[in-house]
């Protein structure tokens, strides 16, 4: 006997089959996850950057290799859903005892049996109403009782609220254990904007503390970096600026100022300094009797 056609059965698979799969990967997904934000709440809590070095290094390193072992385990019991386990989580959705779909979906037993296999064929989809593929439900409950997963994140709220505006920066320190990749204790950051030679206007020199700093357009932007083997990062708002080297520890960069923006110096992942630039366009000249 030919099977018998239900009305929205595929995409009701389809949905079937993609709520399976979300909730393998949420199960999947959830231990490297929680990793990671137990070593977030860490970091926002600036307890990293407390550690010497080497041990800082460490601790990277266990919270890195114990995230990507998590998560290659996870992924490797992942199993696309077939369509029989779509159709059993549509019966069990909707409501449906004794396999329905699997009684219109096969034959008779006996060719002499075919007619009362049709019969109960056509009474079985009559009854099947509307079918449901269900929301999907990773069920972490169960796997995690006392509800660790709900504390971690009131925690890490509770942690974001603690730092307040440095949590951008001890996230960055956490990252940084400071083994060859931190700034070199001899580096030393020039930075000056030369006014184009019409205003008469003297070089503004940029300190190392952030400011506000307003230059005509046209002038003229030199940052040089000393004492250090590695070119830093430069970018103004966002563009990044092009830097030569003068020698094996010295870097410098040259830009026209046409625009403004943040100006930041960065070396690997820590900024060194940074400025707001706020560029003055020309203003047309003025005649007035005095």
């Amino acid at each position: 006997m030919s099977r018998v056609a239900i009305p929205g059965l595929r995409r009701r698979r389809w949905l079937a089959r993609a709520a399976l799969l979300f909730e393998q990967l949420w199960r999947a997904l959830w231990p490297p996850l929680g990793v990671l934000g137990l070593f977030a709440l860490l970091a926002l809590l600036d307890l990293p950057a407390l550690l010497p070095p080497w041990l800082h290094l460490s601790l990277l390193l266990a919270i890195a290799l114990l995230a990507l072992g998590l998560l290659a385990r996870g992924m490797r019991r992942l199993r696309l859903p077939d369509v029989a386990a779509a159709d059993r989580r549509i019966e069990r959705a909707s409501g449906l005892a004794h396999r329905p779909l699997s009684v219109l979906h096969e034959g008779a037993a006996q060719p002499e049996t075919a007619a009362l296999w049709q019969a109960h064929q056509a009474l079985t989809l009559r009854r099947l109403g509307r079918l449901r593929s269900g929301w999907p439900h990773p069920g972490l409950a169960a796997r995690d009782p006392h509800a660790l997963r709900a504390g971690l994140i009131v925690a890490l709220v509770a942690a974001l609220v603690i730092a307040g505006p440095e949590a951008p920066a001890r996230l960055a320190r956490a990252l940084q254990p400071g083994i060859g990749l931190g700034v070199p204790a001899a580096a030393k950051v020039q930075a000056w904007i030369t006014p184009p030679a019409y205003t008469h206007l003297p070089p503004v020199f940029l300190g190392t503390e952030s400011a506000t700093v307003r230059v005509p357009a046209g002038s003229h932007l030199t940052v040089s970096l000393t004492g250090s083997s590695t070119a830093p990062d430069l970018r103004l708002a966002g563009e990044r600026v092009a830097v030569r080297a003068l020698d094996a520890e010295s870097f410098e960069a040259d830009l026209a100022l046409t625009h403004g923006g943040r100006l930041a110096v960065r070396h690997w992942w820590h900024e060194i300094a940074a400025w707001q630039l706020d560029v003055v366009a020309n203003a047309p000249p003025s005649v007035r009797f005095t």
